[in-house]
């Protein structure tokens, strides 16, 4: 009934009306005495935790997180954890590199998601997602937005994902990547000022050619940084089941963890709708998964359905 009533809605809606709808959901939701308890008991209470595992020196209770884009300036995180999140990452944001225009969206959403992560701490794994600000111009501004997006965000999430921004209007032109080893040997660099050591991922898509990925996977390697999230979450008109989507990161994860023998840990994002998807990005080399659209489309028992086809297949296999 669920996806039936969903199905038809976002037919003829888009899906960021529906994720407005969603958060106003959650707003109504957390607003009802005890209602964050009844979601917990409903969702979080019944996923089992017997795929517990440790990924960037961190212990992550199941393999699922939620992808960014979903909760933009961590106002949700609290009541999206009792569906059972292992992780949750929020953003992207970043902060204006134009002191004439301090208000600009970005900036807000920033400020706001400190604040909000300043005042409750949430009982799963926090990730702050940082990108350049929009209006930046040259190496030195782009370089500049992510590191008081960096100074701002870090003593208040669990690890930190670099989000260079890879759309472009002309498919047929190839992204700008040049500033991106720059941009992490200063994140690299930063985080040696603080006591804790936090884990710092790049965000990869395939919008990007092979002769970048190789450069920017070797990147990686080289400089110690922690971990990338794989894949892209945007899906063609004619893919509504996200099969398209899912196929083409499936294919960018092998890609990766083949480059990189196996070295760098993946978190694949994109196009996972249910367990047998969650799967086959594992199976491709992912250690961790993230749910998008899946989250809205198939329903808050996602990340249930998820952990226990996973746990069902590895009982198959022993």
């Amino acid at each position: 009934m669920y996806k039936s009533l969903l199905n038809l809605f976002l037919k003829h809606n888009t899906t960021d009306k529906a994720f407005k709808i969603a958060a106003t959901t959650l707003s109504l939701i957390r607003s009802i005495p005890f209602g964050k308890q009844l979601l917990r008991l409903r969702y979080k209470s019944r996923i089992k935790e017997n795929l517990r595992k440790e990924v960037f020196g961190l212990e992550f209770k199941n393999p699922v997180g939620l992808a960014a884009s979903v909760d933009k300036d961590a106002s949700y995180y609290d009541i999206l954890s009792e569906f059972g999140f292992s992780f949750i990452e929020v953003g992207p944001m970043c902060i204006s590199s134009d002191p004439t225009h301090i208000k600009l969206r970005h900036e807000t959403t920033l400020r706001h998601a400190v604040e909000h992560l300043r005042n409750e701490r949430p009982e799963c794994i926090i990730s702050g997602n940082i990108t350049r600000n929009e209006k930046s111009k040259g190496s030195a501004e782009v370089i500049r937005d992510y590191e008081e997006a960096f100074a701002l965000l870090y003593d208040f999430v669990d690890m930190i994902v670099i989000s260079p921004q890879y759309s472009l209007q002309n498919p047929d032109e190839q992204a700008d990547i040049s500033d991106i080893p720059d941009i992490i040997d200063r994140m690299l660099t930063l985080r040696m000022y603080y006591d804790v050591n936090k884990p710092i991922l790049v965000r990869l898509t395939p919008s990007l050619s092979h002769s970048q990925t190789d450069e920017l996977i070797n990147c990686c390697l080289s400089s110690g940084i922690d971990g990338v999230v794989a894949g892209d979450t945007v899906r063609s008109i004619s893919d509504n089941s996200g099969e398209d989507l899912l196929q083409r990161n499936l294919e960018f994860v092998k890609y990766i963890s083949r480059m990189s023998k196996g070295l760098l840990p993946i978190i694949g994002v994109g196009g996972i709708m249910n367990g047998e998807g969650a799967m086959q990005m594992m199976d491709a080399g992912a250690v961790l998964v993230e749910v998008f659209t899946g989250f809205f489309r198939e329903g808050p028992s996602i990340v249930n359905d998820i952990v226990s086809y996973i746990s069902a297949q590895e009982r198959v296999k022993a």
